[in-house]
């Protein structure tokens, strides 16, 4: 559904979505400038939220301080340390699963060995 923006006032929200809270996916692009900048101009309250990957440029991150300090604030979710600790740490639990299944199969095989040589 798109918003029509007929007024500059409260009223220009459709009614299925009075009284919802309005949220901004900021990335820090041209696309989600135009929205934080449509929703302002259209004087409907929003919320503005960044995903903070820990991947993103330098710039994107002073961009976003732009951005703060002339449309307003702009939360930022994640998880702790970014995406680059959450894919480290993924593989990092891969990789000790896989050692663990090799251990357990070398294992297996000693025992197995042991149990023919006592045979």
């Amino acid at each position: 559904m798109t918003l029509p923006l007929r007024s500059n006032t409260l009223d220009a929200m459709p009614a299925e979505v009075a009284g919802c809270l309005l949220v901004a996916n900021v990335s820090g692009g041209k696309d989600s400038t135009a929205l934080m900048l449509a929703l302002r101009e259209a004087d409907l309250p929003f919320r503005a939220v960044f995903a903070d990957t820990g991947w993103e440029a330098p710039e994107t991150y002073r961009y976003l301080d732009t951005l703060r300090s002339k449309i307003g604030p702009i939360d930022v979710v994640g998880v702790e340390g970014g995406m680059v600790a959450r894919a480290v740490n993924r593989a990092r639990g891969r990789a000790q699963a896989s050692h663990v299944r090799a251990c357990r199969r070398a294992n297996q095989a000693r025992a197995a060995a042991c149990a023919r040589a006592r045979s």
